[in-house]
């Protein structure tokens, strides 16, 4: 099995990156250092998976078009996971059109350069935010209304369609993976665990919004990555899943279990919400669970567990910031 692995040395690529590479496959790797966060972040999210001869790593922007398709033709790639993205829903509030350039136009060029080549399967990473403001404890697949109230959102939706028509079009299997809120070692800066616990190692107040009670699905980055394994293994046709824990934990649970594991705790000031932000509810794992037999193996309480023990090993590389 070889595959090309978009946005690589990120916090969920390059977790996919080393999943596959434990299973056997060949992977290339892509990604074009963005500096939305260090590059020396990015590169020691590399540095385990260069030992192996089964990886390589390129680095290219996939709104780069004959770039590309030049970097797809050469790998022999025949499956694609493209994660590659501009992040962030509240950051695509004040940059939209970056977004729709590369979430939109390069994933069409991620598209048109696997069919090009003849991948059989593509997974591609979209996001529970295309929920939107949802009221829904539980969120479904088949939920038929869609909100989107960010650029992001809106990008990842577009993404969604675009799969589904090159699979109607092309035959090509695709998966789309709604996936929540990640956490685990690699996680990046800007996401929620990784900046309380800096803040609370550091003796600073955590600014919580006034509704933080409200829960989010945290799933861990491992399980993420055996999703997209068990993808690539079984997944036919087109299909849309969620990628969660299927549990609910509020921010107050979460900085409990960073106090917790820590022994630190948490100075707390609440202000207004901005606009972007929501909580994106539980997931419904069942079709996940159905169509790959994706079922999560890493508790909340572990997985912080887990990130606290990363996090401190690259303490000098966190506080380098571009």
């Amino acid at each position: 099995m070889r595959v090309l692995v978009t946005g690589a040395a990120g916090f969920i690529g390059s977790t996919i990156c080393g999943e596959l590479l434990e299973k056997g496959a060949e992977v290339t790797g892509i990604d074009n250092y963005h500096p939305h966060y260090s590059k020396a972040i990015k590169q020691n999210n590399l540095a385990d998976l260069f030992p192996t001869y089964r990886f390589s790593f390129v680095e290219g922007d996939i709104s780069e078009g004959e770039k590309i398709f030049d970097i797809f033709k050469k790998s022999g790639c025949d499956m694609v996971v493209h994660c590659a993205s501009e992040v962030g829903s509240r950051r695509s509030m004040t940059l939209p059109w970056d977004y729709y350039r590369v979430n939109i136009l390069g994933t069409q060029n991620v598209i048109d350069a696997s069919i090009s080549i003849g991948v059989k399967k593509l997974i591609m990473a979209s996001t529970s935010n295309v929920y939107g403001e949802n009221t829904k404890a539980v969120l479904s697949e088949d939920d038929a209304l869609l909100d989107p109230v960010t650029p992001y959102a809106v990008s990842k939706l577009a993404n969604e369609n675009m799969g589904k028509i090159a699979f109607g079009q092309y035959g090509i299997d695709i998966a789309m993976l709604r996936i929540f809120s990640a956490y685990g070692p690699r996680q990046r800066p800007d996401l929620a665990i990784h900046k309380f616990m800096k803040l609370m190692m550091s003796g600073e107040t955590l600014k919580l919004f006034s509704d933080s009670n409200k829960v989010r699905d945290y799933v861990y980055s491992g399980d993420i990555a055996r999703g997209v394994a068990k993808c690539l293994e079984y997944i036919s046709g087109f299909e849309i899943m969620n990628i969660g824990s299927g549990k609910g934990i509020s921010l107050r649970e979460v900085i409990k279990a960073i106090e917790t594991t820590t022994g630190v705790d948490a100075k707390i000031k609440y202000i207004e919400s901005p606009p972007g932000y929501i909580d994106s509810g539980i997931a419904d794992i069942s079709r996940a669970e159905e169509l790959i037999g994706y079922m999560p193996e890493v508790e909340f309480s572990t997985g912080v567990v887990k990130f606290c023990e990363w996090f401190k090993k690259i303490q000098g590389i966190v506080n380098v910031q571009k």
